[in-house]
């Protein structure tokens, strides 16, 4: 079909008395909005009384992004009979972004007021400042609405100027735009509005509007007045209370938000009164669940001996465990009494562990003789956390808790006494001496993990001296004494390690094998590769996958052909390793085997596939990365795709990488973007950017991404702070400054 019978098809199906056919057209009409009875076709579709069409309409003006097609958008906000198109044109030029403020300008004198309100609130949803008289004007209009959406508006843009103009209407006269202004003043977050806030808050129309305008201000004076409004008529205010919590948690990069969450606990604590205390802990058993995690929460920030009790008996109850064994970290010295003695009665082994690990967050000394119990407690986690809090401050008199903790059956508790001990070692030549018969004497011990162990420790301690136990243990009847053996010889090149490796790769003991099969991607040696290729055939897989990456490190030949070899049989575990592989070698073979699993159903061996092609650079590749990018379904795959990509370098790729960045909403594609932007480089920032410095999980990779750029774009983001809210402003600030 030519495109011009295409055109005339969909045109007739946009009129049908099907909404099926319909929906087709406001789908494949996009593709002729070039032609101006296509765009307007789709432009009535806007108004459509089936919804699907409707979506589909709005979906395919933002797909397109028809510049040329706007003031038709900006006229169907004059329909005053299809509410439905008016709310789709509106959220078009919304979602279209700052790009449309230039077609606004020819409406601004309209006399159409419903239309006057709609642009106000297309510019207080972009925040831009671009028409920021006209917003201001619109003040002194005879349209109570129109009033309204300007304040709100105001409030939005947030820009410094406009606080002079917002002030009159926070004097409470009028109800209706007092309540407008309470909610911008809560936008524009400028502190000068505070006074004007705490103020109203004693009307009780504006109390509640009032606390959700201060639950956004990362200011002292906020956070003090919402400690104040958290007791209310002789009972909790939980608006108040939830205000504290969510201003408390308010996403910004973590360097900052560490900051002011550190400011916000100081204010409390500063404004808090004994009384409000027994008001919150009298709440606490008459709440429900999530209201008691939040006061708990809050109580900690008080750092007081009045709430430590509470909040210790607490750690009792499972579901506000967690939040009791944060909050107890925030008293820090406040609840050293509460806790140690905890410690000192007969408690539950969970309840054991938590109190030790609110311990290890906190400053608080706790003596040797309570922890003496606790280092030989037969549960892991709990000695595990015990010897945690003695090896903050080891002495020479250490020595024995700390061998035996290196000997200790637990991994975790052995590496963490393992440098205390050696430190101990380096410090005193009587301790060094202690260790050494201490450890010689083990490592003929019954127990094979103390064998392993003190094997291992004096390996640290003498270097080669200790070889000769390191070979024995390579003989040890029992596997996990050898797998020790291995594994520290995996740490690096030896020249007397190599052959036993490579006898180790016939161990009966699959995790020894596997281990030695990693060691030996220090060796080149060809008897080296014979064996690995060998091995390429383990009955077990993880001895392959070890075997793999491996061969793949050494980049032999001879890697590459049982590479091709056996990618089409492996299982599909180890095919992602073997593709990853293929990577470092070239040849049309290789490539044709990696272009080949890009279509593979399974996800892991699509993202081993890129991996692999980031290590070519020729355009049939970048052209199917790109693909891959715009269209797979899998996120991570989207996230190598870009890997890759960053890792050639083709042209044009950061307008690329930009595009994808307006238009994937997965977080993590979005945050990989913008470290891949960060690698690159970018001849601009762009301007949606700002917006994810206050995003949960984009806030870092964007402060980040824009604290690397300042050096060069530190004008231009100067000039977009301007019309950020000002939270974002703040931020931005901060990185300039």
């Amino acid at each position: 079909m030519t495109d011009a019978n295409a055109l005339q098809k969909y045109l007739g199906f946009a009129h049908s008395t099907d909404a099926d056919e319909r929906e087709e057209a406001a789908r494949e009409l996009k593709a002729f909005l070039r032609n101006s009875n296509a765009a307007d076709a789709m432009v009535e579709l806007l108004g459509d009384g089936d919804w699907r069409v409707r979506r589909a309409t709005v979906e395919s003006f933002l797909e397109m992004r028809p510049h040329e097609v706007t003031p038709k958008i900006l006229n169907a906000l004059y329909d005053e009979d299809n509410a439905g198109k008016r709310n789709a044109a509106i959220d078009i030029l919304v979602k279209l972004g700052k790009e449309v403020v230039p077609y606004l300008e020819p409406h601004l004198n309209t006399e159409n007021s419903d239309v006057h309100m709609f642009l106000i609130n297309i510019l207080s949803d972009l925040r831009d400042d671009t028409f920021l008289d006209f917003i201001t004007r619109s003040l002194q209009h005879s349209d109570v609405n129109i009033v309204s959406a300007a304040i709100l508006a105001l409030g939005k843009i947030g820009h410094p100027e406009s606080l002079s103009h917002l002030l009159p209407f926070l004097d409470g006269k009028d109800m209706w735009l007092t309540f407008q202004a309470i909610e911008a003043a809560g936008e524009m977050q400028d502190p000068a509005t505070i006074p004007s806030l705490i103020s109203l808050s004693s009307i009780q129309y504006f109390r509640k509007p009032v606390i959700k305008a201060l639950s956004k201000f990362h200011h002292s004076q906020a956070y003090s007045a919402l400690t104040k409004f958290l007791i209310h008529n002789s009972k909790v205010d939980l608006d108040a209370l939830r205000a504290l919590h969510e201003l408390y948690h308010s996403p910004a990069p973590s360097e900052l938000m560490a900051e002011q969450q550190k400011t916000l606990r100081e204010d409390f604590r500063k404004t808090i009164t004994p009384e409000y205390l027994q008001f919150l802990l009298g709440a606490i058993p008459e709440s429900e669940s999530s209201q008691q995690n939040i006061l708990i929460q809050v109580l900690g920030w008080a750092c007081s001996p009045l709430v430590t009790p509470a909040i210790t008996e607490a750690l009792k109850n499972e579901q506000l465990q967690e939040t009791a064994a944060q909050s107890l970290a925030y008293c820090d010295s406040a609840s050293s009494d509460a806790l140690i003695h905890a410690l000192d009665e007969q408690i539950p082994e969970e309840e054991m562990l938590i109190i030790l690990n609110i311990l290890n967050e906190t400053s608080i000394e706790v003596p040797s003789a309570t922890l003496q119990k606790y280092l030989q407690h037969p549960e892991a986690e709990i000695r595990l956390a015990a010897y945690r809090l003695m090896t903050r401050s080891y002495t020479l008199e250490s020595t024995d808790l700390l061998m035996h903790g290196i000997i200790d059956p637990y991994s975790s508790i052995t590496e963490i006494c393992r440098e205390p001990l050696l430190s101990l070692c380096r410090r005193s030549k009587t301790v060094r001496q202690e260790v050494n018969e201490f450890m010689r004497g083990r490592v003929h011990s019954e127990d094979p993990k103390e064998r392993a162990n003190a094997v291992e420790f004096l390996i640290l301690l003498e270097g080669e001296q200790s070889f000769p136990l390191l070979f024995q243990a390579l003989k040890d009847e029992e596997a996990i004494v050898r797998q020790k053996a291995v594994n520290l010889m995996g740490t690096g090149y030896h020249h007397q390690f190599q052959r036993p490796l490579i006898a180790a790769l016939a161990d009966e003991d699959g995790r020894v094998r596997e281990l030695a099969a990693g060691a030996l991607k220090s060796y080149s040696a060809p008897e080296v590769i014979d064996a690995l290729v060998a091995s390429v055939h383990d009955e077990l897989i993880w001895v392959r996958m070890a075997t793999y990456q491996s061969l793949a490190a050494l980049g032999d030949e001879r890697a590459g052909t049982v590479f091709l070899q056996q990618v089409d049989t492996e299982n599909p575990i180890a095919r992602s390793v073997l593709l990853r592989g293929l990577g470092q070698f070239r040849g049309p073979a290789f490539k044709e085997v990696l272009l080949k699993y890009l279509n593979s159903d399974d996800p892991e061996i699509r993202k081993s596939a890129c991996e692999s092609l980031g290590m070519f650079n020729e355009n049939d590749i970048v052209f199917r990365l790109f693909t891959l990018l715009q269209n797979d379904p899998d996120w991570s795959v989207r996230v190598s795709a870009i890997r890759a990509l960053t890792n050639i370098h083709p042209f044009r790729l950061q307008e690329a990488l930009l595009e994808r960045l307006r238009v994937d909403d997965d977080p993590f594609v979005r945050r990989e973007i913008l470290y891949s932007l960060q690698k690159l480089g970018t001849d601009y920032v762009p301007s949606e950017i700002y917006e994810y410095l206050v995003s949960k999980n984009l806030a870092d990779p964007t402060y980040d991404f824009l604290n690397s750029a300042k050096a060069r774009f530190a004008k231009q983001i100067q000039e977009a702070s301007r019309s950020q809210p000002p939270a974002i402003r703040q931020i931005l600030k901060r990185i300039l400054n």
